[in-house]
Order: C-alpha cells, then structure tokens, then sequence
C-alpha cells in the first residue's frame, strides 16, 4: 500500500496534536491539583462529585442551622434563669406575707418589692433579641407577647413553634411561648350561681388546660354538661347523664373541688388565670388594710409558673443534646465525604509528574521524526 507525503503529514500532525492536548490536560492538572478539569475528563466522577457537593452544601446549611439555634437557645435559658430567680424571690415575699406578726406597713413593704419582681419578670416575658423580634411570641415574633387587657393580660403570639432542621429528617422548635409560661396557672371563678361554691382547684394537667379560654359548669339538677371554650371561641361540650353529685369535678386538665355537695343545681364559670393578674391581685391585697386572709391560692399559682418554666427549661436541655449530637453526626458525615470528594478531584502528583514526562517524550519524539522524515527526498539519493 502506498502512502502519500499529503496522508503522512496528515496522520503525523493528527498524533503531534493528540500528544499536545493531552500534555495540555496534564499541564492543567498539575497547576489545579484536580483530575478533572472539565466534567468530559470523567464524566462518572463528575456526576459523583455533584452529588457529593450537594450534600456537603446541605450539611453547611444544617450546620449553620444548629449554630444558629445554639445561640437562640441559650439565650432563652439565660431568660429562663433569671425568671427562675424572680419566682423564686416571689414565693420568698409570699411566705414572709403570711408572718402573723407583720403590720401594714411590712406588708405593703413587701408589695412594693413584689411590684417590682413582677416589672422585671414582666420585662423577660417580653424579651426581644438584637434583630427586635419576641422570642417569646411563637412565629408572631414582632408582636409583644405580654399584652395589658384592662383587668388582666393577654398573650398576644401565637401557639406556634419555629422548627428548624437540623438533619435531613429531624426538626428541632426553636423557641417556646409565653402561654406555655405564664398562663393557665391556676383557676379563676368570674361568674356563680346555685347551690354551691368552687372551693379550691388543682391543676394536673397545665398544658392540656392552657387550651382553653374559659370552661363553663353547668348542672340542671340531672346533667352536668362542661363547657371547653378554646382560644379561637370553639365550643366542646362533654356531658355527663345522670351526674351523681359530688365534691370533685374532674375536668380535661385540672379538677375542682366544690364547698358542698350540690343540692341543686348550679352553673360556674371558670377562667384560667395568668401569672402576672395573679401577682398584681396579691400586691393589691398586701398593700390593703388587714392583709389577705389565706396566701395558699398564690402559692399554688407561684409554684404552678416556676412548673411550667421548669419543664421548658429541661426541653432546651434535651434539644440542645440533640443539637450536640446532630452537630457531631454532620462532622462525621463531613469528613467522610470530603475523603470521597477528594479521592474523585485531587491530583496524585507523582503519577500525574510522571505522565507529564512521557507525554512530553512522546511529544518530542513525534516531532523530531516528523522533521526528519520531511526532510527525506529520492534527489539526496541522486547522484
């Protein structure tokens, strides 16, 4: 078979072309310290690699997550502490209320100091984080939680937690309300009529009782239907006939006890009471001529809201395991992933030094013979 100088020249440059981009490509390698330079040189490794960084931007985002949430709750432990030290300096004033021994004006002293608990705990119910929002308002975090409603407060977030995640299939709440704090912590009765009294209450359930508004008591002498208005004005009705009369009525969250066993009928009106109407009620008592007649009902409201911030403050331990925890699977999750990442991308340079070397062997070789060969002819061979 004959072979044209045209084909040769063509098939020479062809191979000293393939060598050049070849030596090019390594060239390129050494000065990245990555094998892939574009998705072509490997496209299963660059497929993996996608993937790969994927979840590493995902775990940066569920780490920054954690560390955001870190910081939101220990500042809300910091307020829970210090709400801890005002109720508990609370119930100290309500114990030395009931010294026998004390006058008016120990007594109104004593108020002057309670007024000024019930400010600063006032103050961290309505606390607010550097960027302005409550971080006691659920999801309605612009709007002050702890609202005065002429007689009384009102919460004035809502019942919603912030979930963030923190992993792809766990979601912690990031924050915790007002309600849950300070309200429904004892029992108020706003309206009677019949034949008996409430006497006292106890609350056994203060996150299931939170849920309402008011619960209404309403015996006709053969049924007792109990009335569970919510906080949105829903109505569930449970009735129960004939109802034997008794002392206790057990209720969806506490139980009350009558002064008498009923006679007749009767309809009582119950409120959940809020932490802060029940201190300003025991200031305005203690600064009254002749003092209060019992503090046991105060007591029970005091040691009910130090309860409730008790069991928030065991939750932000408990979540913030969990964050420790999760904070620790990411790294690990990291690291593995960063070995993948990099057994895919990064550069062995002994190998990739080497294969320069050859490259540019072969390269030089394949010119050098082209020279060489073009510069063959039959008249060097004429004589």
């Amino acid at each position: 078979m004959r072979i044209s100088s045209l084909q040769f020249s063509n098939m020479m440059l062809q191979n000293m072309q393939r060598n050049t981009s070849q030596l090019a490509v390594t060239s390129n390698q050494l000065g990245t310290g990555k094998k892939l330079s574009v998705p072509s040189d490997d496209p299963i490794s660059a497929v993996k690699l996608l993937h790969i960084d994927q979840e590493l931007a995902a775990i940066n985002q569920y780490k920054g997550n954690i560390n955001s949430l870190k910081r939101g709750l220990s500042e809300e432990e910091t307020a829970l502490n210090s709400m801890n030290n005002i109720l508990q300096r609370v119930r100290e004033i309500v114990v030395s209320a009931g010294n026998s021994t004390y006058g008016d004006g120990e007594r109104t002293a004593l108020a002057l100091e309670l007024d000024e608990q019930v400010k600063a705990l006032k103050g961290l119910a309505n606390y607010q984080q550097a960027d302005g929002q409550y971080i006691f308002s659920g999801t309605d975090a612009l709007t002050k939680p702890i609202q005065s409603s002429g007689p009384g407060y009102v919460y004035g977030g809502n019942d919603q937690q912030r979930l963030i995640n923190i992993n792809s299939s766990t979601t912690v709440s990031a924050n915790d309300t007002a309600r849950d704090l300070f309200f429904n912590v004892s029992l108020a009765s706003t309206t009677n009529s019949g034949s008996v009294n409430m006497d006292r209450y106890t609350l056994s359930n203060l996150e299931n009782f939170g849920h309402y508004a008011s619960v209404t008591l309403d015996y006709n002498g053969t049924d007792l239907d109990v009335s569970y208005t919510d906080h949105s004005g829903n109505v569930t009705l449970d009735t129960t006939s004939p109802w034997t009369p008794g002392s206790t009525i057990t209720l969806n969250g506490a139980t009350v006890e009558l002064d008498a066993v009923p006679a007749g009928a009767f309809n009582i009106s119950l409120t959940p009471e809020d932490t802060f109407t029940e201190l300003e009620q025991l200031s305005a008592t203690l600064k009254a001529p002749g003092g209060p007649s019992e503090l046991a009902s105060w007591l029970h409201a005091i040691d009910n809201t130090m309860d409730k911030v008790g069991k928030v403050q065991t939750s932000i331990g408990g979540r913030m395991n969990a964050l420790d925890n999760s904070s620790d699977s990411l790294e690990d999750l990291k690291l593995m992933n960063d070995i993948l990442k990099s057994e895919l991308e990064d550069l062995d340079y002994v190998e990739a030094i080497s294969r320069l070397n050859r490259q540019q062997v072969v390269l030089q070789a394949g010119q050098q013979s082209y020279s060489m060969i073009q510069g063959l002819t039959l008249f060097n061979y004429i004589r």
